[in-house]
């Protein structure tokens, strides 16, 4: 929800964050600096905050998330 603050205190250490607060990922992959670990949605550091735009991130970082399981 648009104002919310988002829940992030729980990855601190795993990812870096940006001036915002929000988790800086690939943006081709939406990866962070952990291997294994993606970020989508309002917590990222994405530059459009919308719910279509969220969706989308989150439908990338699944199919990441995917092929990097399939190299294990």
């Amino acid at each position: 929800e648009v104002g919310s603050e988002p829940a992030t205190s729980f990855v601190r250490g795993l990812v870096d964050f940006n001036e915002k607060d929000e988790i800086i990922a690939d943006p081709k992959t939406m990866q962070t600096k952990t291997k294994g670990l993606f970020v989508a949605g309002d917590v990222s550091n994405v530059f459009y905050k919308q719910i279509v735009i969220a969706a989308g991130e989150g439908c990338k970082a699944a199919l990441s998330a995917s092929s990097y399981l399939q190299k294990l």
